[in-house]
């Protein structure tokens, strides 16, 4: 699934027990509450007992800081009710790596989070919690 406009653009589906989804532009609001929308149909269609997420962030440009916490509350909080139990990140560099550390930690309070700057890492790390691979398309 994809969306676009001018709040910021998103892409979600399923790959076996990994949930696949790719942010980019600059995010307000209404990008955080509509992923959430989104991806809590899609859970409810049908999900593995237990998931991950990779959240491919290489082309996000950041986010108002009410999109943010709207992500947080509403999306990962969601995703950790509806059984995800990792997520791993990818991050466009090392700077915004940085600038969302405080962030990363208050995720990690509910799950194991970690941020990458490959894909490959990501993978590795996600394989090493027993999910099964392949690389995103």
């Amino acid at each position: 699934m994809h969306y676009r406009n001018q709040h910021g653009a998103y892409t979600y589906r399923w790959s076996g027990d990994i949930l696949l989804v790719t942010i980019d532009g600059v995010w307000n609001e209404v990008c955080s509450t509509n992923l959430h929308g989104d991806v809590l149909k899609l859970v409810q269609q049908g999900r593995p007992e237990r998931w991950a997420l990779f959240n491919d962030c290489k082309q996000w440009e950041g986010a108002v800081p009410e999109a943010t916490t709207l992500w947080f509350d509403l999306f990962f909080k969601m995703c950790v009710e509806q059984g995800m139990v990792c997520c791993a990140s990818i991050m466009p560099s090392h700077f915004i790596a940085r600038v969302v550390k405080d962030f990363t930690v208050q995720c990690s309070e509910l799950v194991p989070t970690h941020n990458f700057l490959t894909t490959v890492d990501a993978l590795s790390w996600l394989k090493e919690r027993g999910f099964r691979v392949s690389e995103p398309h």
